[in-house]
């Protein structure tokens, strides 16, 4: 709203003493200026007209703007959720995998316990032949 128009508005207030509505600077609402008031009013609403156009005029520039970066927006999204969906079809691929590595591990540790009991006899066995062959090459 430009200044014009501001310095136009009249302002209301409401009498207390019996709750009717008067006018601040506005006269007496009778008399002989009667013509003039009512061509200020009428000047004062064709600025009003001429206001609410220009607001109009922008809010629909506006719009269009509003339209492209709601179009964008949404472009964005689609893009991002494509690729969240491509990533998580990934992680879910790698997780599967290792479910099958974690279930192969689990198969492997009772072997590899059996080969580590057979090596660990194995070395008791090779010491206490070392220990029986060195005693009796030093007593013979």
């Amino acid at each position: 709203m430009d200044k014009h128009t501001q310095n136009k508005v009249v302002g209301l207030f409401v009498n207390r003493d019996n709750d009717k509505t008067d006018f601040k600077h506005g006269g007496n609402g009778g008399g002989g200026d009667m013509e003039t008031r009512i061509a200020k009013l009428e000047s004062d609403v064709e600025y009003i007209k001429n206001d609410i156009r220009d607001i109009k005029t922008e809010l629909r520039g506006h719009s269009e703007d509003f339209k492209s970066i709601r179009s964008d927006m949404n472009n964005e999204f689609k893009s991002v959720r494509s690729e969240m969906h491509n990533e998580f079809k990934s992680v879910r691929s790698e997780i599967g995998g290792m479910k099958k590595d974690l279930t192969d591990i689990k198969v492997m540790i009772p072997q590899l316990q059996v080969k580590m009991l057979i090596w660990g006899v194995g070395i008791v066995f090779s010491a206490v032949g070392l220990g029986l062959a060195a005693a009796r090459y030093m007593f013979s």
